[in-house]
């Protein structure tokens, strides 16, 4: 996959406060990819470096092979972003707004209304924004960070507000998004359940340093009830006793599960029961940041 952005080292200080701590990571092409860590955790202190509102202490962050800080003209160029909030001019209609921010960046007739049909609010277009729901607010503000065309867009809490509807309805239009312009996507979220439905990979922040966990786990875990005790084991796979008829097995996918099945049954005994064992997002979360569910 092609590469789109490249976090090496970066740290930032505020102070004497070190709120990046030489982090690195990468973010792919067709990628989306979940930023979730606590409140001060530094998300939107990253966020902000990664667009160069706020200057980096060390390292280096570099956007389709642009250094941000070496050429950051041509850097911001491959990049959008929507951080705090949607940013728009409430006293404007919605068409002043994408037309004041289409002059910004030189966008031809022909992709301004390109962006104005991708917003969907029709003839609400010619309306001001104050009178705009969130979703709107956010369909509006979409369509002007895609303006300038970005390989790379990051946005910080998009579903802050939404009704069930609307998180529904920007979760589709993210992917859609991401698919149809071949771009990558950096979404920081505290809604875990969201993030983990639309992320490819998530990337944890704890205190300054990044854990990178891949969404799609290599293993899974099954819990298998049987007739009698298990006394001749194959040590193929990683097993647990939960009690004296219940087994937790880890496996690598389908076919291990059926292999597993059928020494279990050579060797005569029972299956009562199968279960699949389900870890998500909330699990990931309380065991990296140590928090009770």
């Amino acid at each position: 996959m092609e590469k789109i952005v490249t976090v090496k080292n970066l740290s930032k200080s505020y102070g004497k406060q070190l709120v990046l701590d030489d982090i690195s990571f990468e973010i792919y092409k067709g990628e989306i990819v979940g930023f979730i860590g606590p409140n001060g955790a530094g998300k939107s202190t990253l966020m902000k470096c990664m667009c160069n509102l706020i200057n980096i202490d060390a390292g280096s962050i570099n956007i389709c092979g642009y250094d941000l800080v070496k050429d950051r003209k041509n850097a911001l160029k491959k990049q959008a972003s929507l951080i705090e909030g949607p940013g728009l001019f409430l006293t404007m209609t919605g068409l002043q707004n994408i037309k004041l921010f289409a002059s910004l960046h030189d966008v031809s007739k022909q992709r301004l209304q390109e962006m104005i049909d991708y917003s969907r609010l029709g003839k609400h277009i010619n309306k001001k924004v104050s009178a705009y729901s969130l979703g709107m607010k956010q369909r509006l503000a979409l369509a002007i960070a895609l303006l300038s065309e970005p390989n790379f867009l990051m946005l910080d809490e998009p579903m802050n507000g939404l009704d069930p509807t609307g998180i529904f309805e920007l979760r589709e239009e993210l992917r859609n998004m991401v698919n149809k312009y071949n771009m990558a996507l950096l979404i920081s979220s505290h809604q875990l359940n969201e993030i983990e439905k639309i992320a490819d990979r998530i990337i944890y922040l704890d205190h300054g340093k990044i854990n990178e966990v891949e969404k799609n786990s290599t293993t899974t875990k099954y819990i298998i009830k049987l007739d009698k005790a298990l006394t001749n084991y194959n040590n193929d796979y990683e097993c647990m006793a939960i009690d004296n008829l219940s087994y937790q097995f880890t496996i690598k996918d389908e076919k291990e599960l059926s292999q597993l099945i059928q020494n279990l049954v050579l060797q005569k005994l029972n299956i009562l029961d199968v279960i699949k064992i389900e870890d998500d997002l909330e699990d990931e979360y309380s065991k990296i940041y140590e928090v009770t569910k």
